[in-house]
């Protein structure tokens, strides 16, 4: 499951609301794996991307796309 992501746009109110979901998302017993969007440095640990990874405040840029990817585990969501 991908968890939430940062925008650009993020207040306060977002920054709860995506943590709210990763916690009720990260505890679903479903889920083998969670792939979190929320890490350093993509998330800023304030709701938006991280310095230098926005392209627009809804999306990464170049280097924001490589740093979602190197979120993801592929073995595990692969299954290996």
């Amino acid at each position: 499951l991908g968890g939430p992501y940062p925008n650009g746009g993020y207040s306060d109110f977002h920054l709860q609301a995506l943590k709210t979901v990763y916690d009720v998302a990260h505890g679903w017993s479903e889920v083998d794996y969670f792939i979190d969007f929320l890490a350093s440095p993509l998330h800023d640990g304030c709701g938006k991307w991280g310095p230098g990874l926005m392209s627009d405040e809804g999306h990464p840029n170049e280097e924001g796309h490589k740093c979602m990817h190197d979120c993801v585990d592929v073995a595990r969501v692969l299954g290996a």
